[in-house]
């Protein structure tokens, strides 16, 4: 009740200010209930914003707990947003940043009963995706992509070398490899699709 009580008189304030500064004036009755009204209005959106700080609290307070507590201060931050789709994708991309990935498939099977956007769902599942190991160097990246050529996995051997010429621009042993490469693809066009079928 006294956070209510403090929200309407910072509303009153904002809303006296404002009126003052376009030369209005307002019955002394009239702003406790226009921000009573913006209150009610607002209410649910600020709930919500409290119970995700409340989440976030309790996820950042257990990175130094152990064992149950740990778990109960997850399952706090999860009863907190359990019914906010947002609140859920927030939470499960932090928790995943954090090593908790139970809690953010958690939240992300959630958030599909919820039917949250797709958009939202894609970002936690690649959230959930462990990091791609990149090659150390330009060597190691020119070894897997003959790796993969030797295997027959062309178009990811062109991605991985793409994505390494990008990293080492100018390495000459990934250059010899994309010219092996645009040497034994067939050359573009009809010419080259007519040779590739015979």
């Amino acid at each position: 009740m006294q956070f209510i009580q403090q929200i309407l008189g910072l509303m009153v304030d904002a809303l006296r200010g404002v009126l003052g500064y376009f030369g209005l004036s307002m019955p002394s009755w009239g702003l406790p209930a226009l921000a009573l009204l913006l209150v009610v209005a607002m209410g649910p959106r600020l709930l919500q914003n409290v119970h995700l700080s409340q989440a976030r609290s309790a996820l950042g307070r257990s990175r130094v707990a152990e064992g149950e507590a740990r778990r109960a201060l997850e399952d706090r931050a999860f009863e907190r947003v359990h019914a906010d789709r947002n609140g859920l994708e927030i939470v499960a991309i932090e928790a995943v940043g954090l090593g908790r990935r139970a809690l953010g498939e958690r939240c992300l099977a959630r958030m599909t009963e919820l039917g949250a956007a797709p958009a939202s769902l894609s970002r936690v599942r690649r959230a959930l995706q462990p990091p791609e190991k990149l090659p150390a160097n330009a060597l190691a990246a020119a070894v897997l992509v003959d790796g993969l050529l030797e295997r027959g996995l062309e178009a990811e051997a062109r991605a991985r070398l793409a994505a390494a010429q990008a990293r080492w621009p100018q390495d000459l042993t990934l250059a010899a490899v994309a010219a092996r490469l645009a040497a034994a693809a067939p050359p573009a066009g009809p010419e080259g699709a007519a040779e590739a079928q015979s």
